[in-house]
């Protein structure tokens, strides 16, 4: 089953590429959304997603809601930053905890330290 394509005429692509120029962005409407305005503003009811997506390309405007957004405040950032700065405290202590604790087992394995307990373990026998 064959889809018909509906080619807009260069008056209505000019017309489109206007609109979206002059409106897309403050929108904040998604490239379907926007082209159901801008149908009826066109009264072109055969508008579709993808006009308006060719032209936003082609204007080199980004999708409303890609656009970059700044991804938080800088208290949250300097929270944030406070918190990673204590994780790595935190790991810095565990890895010398694990170092000492490595350290130690090696000795108790090479004979060179009692084992924990070894001398209470053996008053019961």
């Amino acid at each position: 089953m064959s889809r018909t394509q509906h080619k807009l005429k260069q008056a209505q692509s000019f017309f489109l590429m206007k609109l979206i120029e002059g409106e897309y962005a403050r929108s904040g409407k998604s490239d379907a959304e926007f082209a159901t305005y801008a149908a009826e503003q066109m009264g072109d009811p055969l508008l579709n997603r993808g006009h308006v997506q060719t032209a936003r390309t082609s204007l080199e405007i980004p999708a409303n809601g890609t656009a970059a957004q700044p991804a938080c405040t800088l208290e949250q950032w300097r929270n944030a930053e406070a918190r990673i700065r204590a994780l790595e405290q935190e790991v810095s202590a565990l890895t010398q905890a694990m170092t000492r604790f490595d350290h130690r087992l090696g000795m108790i394995e090479a004979g060179h330290v009692p084992a924990p307990n070894a001398a209470s373990s053996a008053h019961l026998s």
